[in-house]
């Protein structure tokens, strides 16, 4: 049989044959996922992606599968996929809809180590067609339907799927301005913030990117809703650098997932006024950081700023960076961006709990994604009503 033969045949199986015998008389929806353009260093082991609908993990597929997926019930689906811990945007279906989505995993080297991300969009069946008919070997199918979403419900190991990645901004002025990681905003399109108005913490607004410096790892981020009242900042910045034994603390939010949206209070010392590959930019801190931390401010015992949380290094034990204030220093000159910093320390006589519950309203988790949203409430939640990208 000749390979067009074959592959016609494939698309036939595709669109023609039921997962599983259902009744007639209810309206069938339908999702096809592919893999339309993966980055050189992915990994082709079996069932490297896995499928996410309505945030129950179905299971993985392989790069040369077809993910197929029916369901039969009332309701919208949200879709995502997942590559190791680069989780896709998700796309909303309404009943009866058929769905052909296409995603794309990338590579992307940083400051130290490494990260994946993905996005997911939709295509048009006569694209997903031509795709399938252009592979030097033949895509097979591998099949889902709700049965499976009832059996992941019932299974205690298989997890929701991850939203986008979150991390922390902290104020830089009453204007709006704040300043995170630059891998935290790097490659995505919407980029929100969480936390500003106290009559409604969890209330998003949108930012747009001022400036990056992408050696130092750090972006300037400013308020798009101009109306929001923001005090300046209650820290002061630091002239001189911190040396080798300081004490320090830092005040981010880390895994929100599994340690909540609370603000974290981390201590530790100055490990060293280097970083990685002794890079005089940074610091080597003690104070335990987590995914999340990217982008949380640095301080000194006496509450004054000195830098910012950046990363860990993979495979050390508590070796934790931080970028020094220098460098924001610099990027704000850069931007022409006016810092009201308060030049008077008034929190260094204070105990560091009240420290704390002084800075925090400083400090913010900032969250990223490729879709708009409705920003009065989480966009995280699978039952809602917006629509798709």
């Amino acid at each position: 049989m000749s390979y067009q033969l074959f592959v016609c045949c494939l698309l036939t199986f595709f669109f023609l044959t039921p997962v599983r015998a259902q009744d007639s008389t209810q309206t069938k929806t339908e999702v096809y996922v592919l893999p339309y353009q993966v980055h050189k260093k992915m990994r082709y082991q079996d069932e490297s992606m896995h499928l996410y609908i309505n945030g129950i993990q179905l299971g993985g597929f392989n790069m040369d599968q077809v993910a197929h997926y029916t369901s039969y019930s009332e309701g919208k689906l949200a879709i995502s996929i997942g590559y190791f811990d680069a989780y896709a945007n998700k796309i909303i279906t309404t009943i009866g809809d058929t769905v052909f989505l296409a995603f794309n995993v990338d590579y992307e080297k940083e400051v130290i180590g490494s990260r994946y991300w993905t996005r997911l969009q939709r295509i048009d069946k006569d694209s997903f067609q031509i795709f399938l008919a252009k592979q030097k070997e033949p895509f097979s199918s591998k099949d889902y339907d709700e049965n499976d979403i009832l059996l992941r419900k019932k299974d205690k190991n298989m997890g929701k799927a991850t939203k986008f990645p979150s991390a922390t901004a902290y104020l830089l002025n009453s204007k709006g301005y704040f300043i995170t990681n630059h891998h935290v905003i790097n490659k995505y399109s919407i980029i929100r913030i969480k936390g500003l108005n106290p009559q409604d913490k969890n209330r998003y607004y949108r930012l747009d990117t001022v400036i990056t410096d992408k050696k130092n790892d750090l972006a300037i981020l400013r308020l798009r809703d101009t109306s929001l009242i923001l005090k300046d900042p209650s820290y002061a910045l630091r002239e001189s650098e911190a040396e080798t034994g300081e004490e320090l603390f830092t005040i981010g939010y880390p895994i929100t997932d599994y340690m909540g949206y609370e603000a974290k209070l981390t201590t530790g010392v100055i490990s060293s006024g280097s970083g990685f590959k002794g890079d005089t930019m940074m610091y080597q801190i003690s104070s335990p950081i987590q995914p999340g931390n990217s982008g949380s401010p640095l301080f000194d015992k006496n509450a004054n700023l000195i830098g910012t949380v950046c990363s860990q290094l993979r495979g050390g034990e508590n070796v934790n960076y931080a970028i020094k204030l220098k460098a924001v220093r610099k990027l704000m000159e850069k931007g022409n961006i006016t810092s009201y910093f308060t030049t008077e320390n008034t929190l260094a006589g204070i105990p560091l709990n009240e420290k704390f519950k002084i800075l925090k309203d400083n400090v913010h988790i900032v969250e990223v994604d490729y879709i708009d949203a409705v920003y009065e409430r989480s966009i995280y939640d699978w039952d809602d009503d917006e629509s798709e990208e």
